[in-house]
């Protein structure tokens, strides 16, 4: 018997990499970002976040995917392939505003660049 599973997206992330990261580096990026949250939902996420890696190193032109889904919950996918499914609301909030917060994101180019196009989004 087989299965269709949909659901719908709010937002999703793309993270294509250009070298070859660790696994444990890319766990620990995220660090600084969730300061103040729930302890435990961080180790959860992190615990996540390694088995959506399989355990190993991301090579040049691996992708990590996360897909915040409608409704709540956050889907990781490492080369498109869906890995683990999150309900951690503390977690997701804070991981999209690592990329569209203007006081929180990793590049503030990346903001400016989705305000000025999303109209063609």
């Amino acid at each position: 018997m087989t299965y269709l599973l949909t659901y719908s997206l709010n937002y999703s992330v793309t993270l294509k990499f250009v070298r070859n990261v660790g696994k444990d580096k890319i766990v620990s990026a995220f660090d600084d970002a969730f300061v103040g949250c729930n302890k435990d939902a961080i180790i959860l996420f992190k615990l996540s976040l390694d088995k959506s890696l399989g355990g190993v190193d991301l090579n040049q032109n691996d992708t990590l995917e996360f897909y915040w889904i409608e409704g709540g919950g956050l889907r990781i996918a490492k080369n498109n392939v869906m890995r683990e499914h999150i309900a951690l609301p503390e977690i997701e909030k804070r991981l999209l505003e690592v990329y569209v917060d203007d006081k929180r994101t990793v590049s503030k180019d990346l903001v400016a660049s989705i305000r000025s196009n999303v109209s063609t989004i």
